[in-house]
């Protein structure tokens, strides 16, 4: 038997080949409507400059080696394409000290809940908390890491057939909607990435952060198109 973690009547979280669990239509649903929405289980401050984070000698140091590379001309911060592994690193380090911080702040349950998602960049079948921030967060435009339940749940897409909506309101709120109609069965999609971007970038930000190479129709077209 199919494990359903849940179902609402609208969509079930289950199994899904190849990509662990995702969120399956239960009904069909029309372009345009109201998947689910719901608020963020955490949001991580990602700002290293509050006092908190200048005062932790480890991030001080990894983000004072990136500003050295800005400054020597070794990338441009604006252009993700231009970042060398070693930025990248040092960010995803500081972002698992801001995890590990947030984590060690909340309740136990909401600490069982976090560490209940998949964690496909620590490695060894172990779990963290920064691990699964990376895996699962979504950056917004406030400068939080968020973590949603449910929404940690739904896969990528290069050619999503949902997206995600802010609440015009609550900064925690999100809303998932349908951009196009979604057949009982077939599963929803969203980007976690820049649709616009080139394949290379999206490829990169998609490995960098999520540790997966995107197999999505839009990205197989493109690839053959390369060659």
């Amino acid at each position: 038997a199919v494990q359903v973690l849940l179902d609402n009547g609208t969509f079930r979280v289950c199994p899904v080949p190849g990509k662990g669990h995702g969120l399956v239509a239960a009904k069909a649903i029309k372009s345009g409507s109201k998947i689910f929405e719901e608020v963020a289980m955490v949001r991580v401050n990602k700002n290293t400059q509050t006092l908190e984070m200048r005062q932790n000698t480890i991030v001080s140091a990894l983000m004072q080696r990136v500003y050295t590379l800005a400054a020597e001309g070794k990338f441009d911060p604006r252009d993700f394409d231009s970042w060398p592994s070693e930025v990248c690193e040092n960010l995803e380090r500081v972002l698992d000290i801001q995890a590990e911080i947030a984590f060690s702040k909340l309740d136990p349950k909401t600490q069982a809940k976090w560490l209940s998602l998949e964690d496909s960049v620590t490695g060894d079948g172990r779990k963290t908390p920064g691990g699964v921030l990376r895996t699962n967060g979504f950056d917004d435009e406030h400068g939080y890491a968020t973590l949603y339940e449910v929404l940690a749940r739904v896969n990528h897409s290069c050619e999503p057939n949902a997206e995600r909506i802010a609440g015009p309101l609550d900064r925690s709120l999100v809303r998932i909607v349908a951009l196009a109609d979604i057949a009982e069965g077939e599963e929803v999609l969203v980007s976690y990435v820049d649709n616009e971007a080139p394949l290379h970038v999206r490829r990169k930000h998609l490995q960098q952060q999520y540790k997966f190479t995107c197999g999505c129709p839009r990205c197989v077209k493109e690839a053959k198109g390369r060659q």
